[in-house]
């Protein structure tokens, strides 16, 4: 049954002037809309999601924004703004979007219209700037600059400026907006492309500890410091990354002295990732002077020096680190043994190892610049020793350097608790640099190869007998029963390794080879990943019928990555993963 309004002008149809009864007709309409609207908003406010009290409501738009800009890097800027779209929903849930500044404060700059729209909604809350030079544009840079020189308002900025065609000056020119100390500031990333000069920090912004008393988080990739003075090294800074990608022979004046970066450690008792490339002071090490007690980093859960051998000894040799940390040491030198063992010593000193520490991850060969890593996977504090993991890069390994490095690092570290090994990028190591570091370990059990030609000095070795030393020690050990070499091998893994047939026929004849030297070694999973040069179907088909005892897998990714035999050498098939 209809109102009786609305009956009343149903009913004039013939009684009004047809211009009259339109116009009542719109106004009756219009009346109705409005009220079909007020019920649906109050039946939309019954639904669950409207029971929820604004604060949690603005904190689910507020973490649906930052899911969005975690993945920010491969997003377009269209799609960067895609978070928007929700405070659309219902007129309920735009209100509490309007009436959230935190939201609007973390600003945008995929639109200049629309940063314009957020700084007006943010209104005077602390401001979150992040900004990537995929987007970037003149008018861009404008409001950006804008944006930076409301320094007091700070709290988190990240600049990302790898356009290697806008001119250096460009970036100079943004960051010279910060003109003033930033009370609330609690994170500061500036990232410029390695191939522009770098860009300069702006002293009146950072200078002293006192600039950015909040600072947690200090990233500078390619920015140039003036001085080591000039960095805002507050009292609870967790992270301090500095690497100006300058060229070597280039002087870098933001290197402090032993001084200065011993003094800025220990006023940040808080800090838990050090990151220094080519910052490490160049004057007379502290070592050399009076002996002092090492500065106590406690909380260290990464530290990556990238600098001279001799810089990275003399930083080992003054702190003391948490052998549960993460260690990479990169040397831009090429040194020779002596100083390597003087780096090795220093570093196990500097973790306070009361014993040579027990290896369980070891790579050779990981990496491009000569350094080494260490890792530790610890377990419930006080109960076990960490799990500690080491590499040897491949420039260290060229040129045969391995067979000398490998006995330095066995001085110090102990390897018999040594379960995965890693050899990469076309290691030198040869048959006796097997037999005497790794063939006889009692728990390596996993062998990755990557990156590298076909590894027969290991899978010689995997055939061969034990070394000289290890048979005798066997021998005169009757409760030892005869052992091949890797006896616990349960897994190879081959990655991008270059194969033929050839190397299938060295592969299964090694296997089963050691097989035949006793009947109680573990079965060997045998994992071959990306191997797109030579691995075929039907080696692949070969080698899981010669070895019917172990599990064979294959993932192979890439337009070509089966190359099939079909008569003509061509690549034929899918890609594809099987057992």
């Amino acid at each position: 049954m209809f109102s009786h309004n609305t009956q009343a002008l149903l009913g004039a149809h013939g009684v009004l002037q047809p211009h009259t009864h339109r116009k009542r007709l719109t106004a009756r309409i219009q009346h109705l809309k409005s009220e079909i609207h007020a019920l649906e908003g109050c039946y939309n406010s019954l639904s669950l999601p409207n029971s929820l009290p604004p604060e949690i409501l603005s904190n689910i738009f507020l973490c649906l924004l930052l899911d969005v800009r975690t993945n920010i890097g491969g997003l377009t800027a269209e799609e960067s703004m895609e978070w928007v779209r929700v405070t659309y929903v219902c007129r309920h849930w735009r209100e509490v979007a309007l009436g959230c500044q935190t939201l609007w404060a973390h600003l945008s700059f995929a639109s200049p219209e629309f940063t314009e729209i957020m700084l007006a909604r943010a209104k005077n809350a602390p401001l979150h700037v992040e900004s990537f030079d995929d987007w970037g544009r003149p008018r861009t840079f404008e409001i950006l600059g804008r944006v930076l020189s409301q320094t007091e308002r700070l709290r988190v900025v990240r600049l990302r400026f790898f356009d290697r065609y806008v001119d250096a000056g460009t970036f100079t020119s943004i960051l010279s907006n910060l003109i003033s100390p930033a009370p609330l500031l609690e994170t500061l990333s500036l990232s410029c492309h390695h191939e522009t000069p770098p860009t300069q920090l702006p002293v009146a912004f950072t200078a002293g500890p006192n600039a950015a008393p909040k600072l947690t988080y200090l990233y500078l990739l390619n920015v140039a410091v003036p001085s080591w003075d000039s960095l805002p090294l507050a009292r609870g800074l967790t992270t301090l990354y500095l690497d100006t990608e300058i060229d070597d022979s280039l002087p870098n004046p933001g290197r402090p002295t032993w001084r200065q970066l011993l003094g800025s450690l220990s006023s940040m008792p808080s800090l838990q990732e050090l990151i220094l490339h080519r910052f490490l002071p160049q004057d007379r090490p502290p070592s050399s002077q009076a002996p002092s007690t090492p500065l106590h980093l406690a909380n260290i859960e990464s530290l990556i020096l990238t600098d001279s051998t001799p810089s990275i000894e003399a930083l080992l040799k003054s702190v003391l680190i948490p052998n549960t940390a993460y260690v990479r040491l990169v040397m831009i030198d090429l040194p020779a043994i002596d100083p390597i063992r003087k780096l090795v010593s220093a570093f196990a000193r500097s973790c306070n190892f009361q014993a040579r520490t027990a290896l369980r991850e070891f790579q050779v060969g990981e990496d491009d610049g000569p350094d080494f890593h260490w890792t530790s996977h610890s377990t419930s504090p006080g109960t076990h020793p960490p799990q500690f993991n080491a590499s040897l890069s491949s420039a260290l390994d060229r040129g045969g350097r391995t067979a000398e490095i490998l006995p330095v690092l066995k001085e110090q570290l102990d390897l018999s608790q040594l379960t995965s090994l890693t050899v990469a990028h076309h290691s030198s190591l040869t048959v006796a640099d097997w037999k005497a570091t790794f063939a006889g370990l009692p728990h390596l059990s996993t062998i990755s190869l990557e990156s590298c030609i076909v590894p027969y000095a290991f899978l010689k070795t995997l055939a061969s007998e034990p070394s000289t030393l290890e048979r005798d020690s066997m021998e005169r050990d009757s409760t030892i029963p005869p052992q091949p070499n890797f006896p616990s091998l349960t897994r190879l893994a081959l990655e991008e390794v270059h194969f033929d047939s050839d190397t299938a026929t060295a592969l299964i004849s090694s296997l089963n080879t050691r097989l035949m030297k006793t009947s109680q070694m573990p079965d060997v999973e045998i994992s071959v990943y990306s191997c797109h040069s030579g691995f075929t179907r039907s080696i692949a088909r070969r080698i899981t019928e010669a070895l019917p005892t172990n599990k064979v897998t294959y993932c192979v990714y890439g337009e070509s990555s089966w190359a099939e035999d079909d008569g003509e050498g061509q690549v034929t098939g899918e890609s594809e993963e099987g057992t």
